[in-house]
């Protein structure tokens, strides 16, 4: 799949000691924070209109995307990391494997991001830096309470692609980049993990819209809605965290692709449905090219069957009654890929690899 991925990473909002306190400087993230995220099944709703104080937000019955799979998370010194040259002015960075790194200058007023580092399966890394000053991209000002006033934002920059990777030119390419990022904290209430109900938890929403130019030539238009929710009571950093993201290559004759990601603290493996690494079914040929065999001898009823790849992302999904079913991975990136097969409250999973 051939994308540019642009995002201003929000992660390093901060949480208050407070219930419904604003987000403040002293309340955020620091370097040395960390934690793991497990990913979930990426068609779990976003849950948008759920908004205001004393709400309910409920992911309790959201599966794993796979058994084990996970994110780690760290705040670092920004001096300390490979592209640190390229972001002087960042105070933090935080790495989340698998995702993205992001850079942020967090003061007492405000809290602006410096860019980020996009690692593709398809092109690599993906460099962006925001220009400084008024340009940047500012998350929002402290302090930032609960149904404060929408922080809309106009920020510029730079973005350094991989030209083939996207299919427009070759070798590396800088865009110019323009767009709109809006805060929100929109929410105040109870989230409900799988293993846990977190009370005091604050949501803030995200929504960015860009376009990346190569000198005038309109090049990808980029949308994000990104949720994030915060309990006080046992991170700095998020607790949960539903992102999804729109990339429109129309411009340049390539499709719009969409990536979801959902990340949680809880691990849903340990929760009501029970998952076995390696189940009874089978699939070959593994590796796989151009078809993948699933034959299910138990099946009783209707499967659910769910490709994912290694980034938690569902890549296909479909429901059986038979006891084998064919699958075309010819459109499918090579690489890692997890195969569920969910009968009832039993979910099983084998990993394959396609070539």
């Amino acid at each position: 799949m051939k994308r540019i991925l642009l995002a201003v990473s929000t992660f390093l909002v901060g949480t208050s000691l407070m219930a419904q306190a604003p987000f403040t400087q002293t309340n955020a993230p620091q370097v040395g924070d960390a934690t793991t995220y497990f990913v979930l099944d990426s068609t779990a709703a976003n849950l948008d209109a759920t908004v205001g104080t004393g709400v309910t937000w409920d992911y309790s019955g959201t599966a794993a995307a796979a058994p084990g799979l996970t994110n780690a998370a760290s705040v670092i010194t920004p001096t300390t990391a490979p592209y640190s040259i390229d972001f002087p002015l960042a105070t933090e960075e935080l790495v989340i494997d698998n995702f993205m790194t992001t850079y942020t200058a967090t003061t007492s007023s405000t809290l602006n991001s410096k860019g980020f580092i996009f690692t593709s399966d398809a092109s690599g890394d993906i460099v962006v830096k925001f220009n400084t000053g008024a340009n940047d991209a500012n998350v929002f000002n402290y302090p930032y309470g609960l149904n404060d006033a929408v922080t809309n934002d106009a920020f510029t920059g730079t973005a350094t692609v991989d030209g083939a990777a996207i299919g427009y030119g070759s070798g590396p390419m800088n865009l110019d980049v323009t767009g709109i990022i809006n805060t929100k904290f929109d929410g105040y209430g109870t989230l409900k993990l799988a293993n846990n109900t977190y009370t005091n938890v604050k949501r803030v929403k995200i929504t960015e819209n860009a376009t990346a130019k190569y000198f005038t030539v309109p090049i990808a238009a980029i949308g994000i809605t990104q949720y994030e929710y915060y309990d006080h009571n046992n991170s700095r950093l998020p607790i949960f965290i539903h992102s999804k993201m729109d990339f429109d290559l129309s411009a340049i004759g390539q499709p719009v692709s969409s990536r979801t990601v959902v990340m949680s603290i809880d691990d849903p493996n340990t929760s009501n449905i029970s998952s076995e690494i390696s189940g009874e079914f089978k699939v070959y040929p593994n590796p796989a090219t151009n078809q993948l065999n699933i034959v299910n001898p138990s099946a009783n009823g209707e499967t659910v069957i769910v490709l994912v790849d290694n980034l938690g992302r569902t890549v296909y999904s479909t429901t059986s009654n038979d006891i084998t079913t064919t699958i075309d991975v010819t459109s499918l990136n090579k690489g890692i890929y997890f195969v569920n097969v969910i009968e009832g409250n039993t979910k099983s999973v084998q990993k394959i690899v396609i070539e």
